[in-house]
């Protein structure tokens, strides 16, 4: 929903100013791409880096427009679904959500990205590839975050009671879409941008951060989501901010 046009480049790149901060703009010759997938498979040789068989793990990341479901939300439902059927997933996130540039989530744009995340709770901010390198020594199994529709494996729903318990922590206002692996949890038919500003928190989203919170990762230290931020922010407080924001 926040992205930058095409900027043409001479030579190796091009410094403009935004509200005084210096920005590195990437060469880019194509024009913006409506679509995105990306899958990353992780070797075998991480299993001995990380000493940890659960989470040396691969991942999909995929940006689609906001409107292409045209209103047929239970679409998303359906692909995420079949994603799921094929690639068994630990853990993942289906939602509206900010796209830095495409393929990399980090970049230059968080300090323009950071009032929106702040001011829309419902938006997803796609970093996986922190969130799997920061908790990949986790010794019990985590989640990062959830959002309209929140993906755990079997091992994670056992961790809090079992598909039953989250079903009587979320119902009636969430669903759950069992697969072979594990399930998908649903917050309402549509997805929410939760404009705090207006006094609209996505209450749904709530019952199930309250319902997975024990998964929840929050071990920063070394890296976190938010960084950067002009004082006197704080990048980790502000990162666990944002990943608590539904409490």
């Amino acid at each position: 929903l926040l992205s930058r046009a095409p900027v043409p480049c001479a030579g190796r790149g091009d410094d403009r100013r935004l509200r005084g901060r210096a920005l590195r703009l990437c060469r880019w010759r194509r024009p913006p791409t409506p679509f995105h997938i990306a899958v990353v498979a992780r070797p075998a040789i991480s299993l001995k880096r990380v000493g940890n068989e659960h989470n040396a793990l691969g991942g999909l990341e995929a940006y689609l427009p906001a409107d292409w479901p045209r209103g047929d939300h239970a679409a998303c439902l359906a692909l995420l679904g079949r994603w799921a059927e094929i690639g068994r997933p630990i853990h993942g996130t289906l939602g509206l959500g900010l796209i830095m540039e495409e393929g990399c989530s980090r970049g230059p744009f968080i300090p323009l990205a950071f009032p929106f995340l702040r001011r829309f709770s419902g938006f997803e901010y796609p970093d996986q590839g922190l969130w799997q390198t920061m908790s990949e020594d986790a010794t019990t199994p985590v989640i990062r975050a959830v959002n309209w529709l929140t993906i755990i494996d079997a091992r994670r729903a056992e961790a809090i009671g079992g598909e039953h318990a989250i079903r009587s922590a979320v119902e009636p206002a969430c669903s759950l879409h069992p697969y072979d692996g594990g399930v998908i949890i649903q917050t309402g038919a549509t997805p929410e941008l939760g404009d705090l500003n207006r006094g609209e928190p996505p209450v749904a989203y709530r019952a199930v951060a309250r319902a997975l919170k024990p998964l929840r990762f929050e071990d920063y230290r070394r890296w976190v989501i938010f960084e950067g931020l002009p004082s006197p922010l704080d990048d980790r407080q502000e990162t666990l901010r944002w990943v608590r924001r539904f409490d």
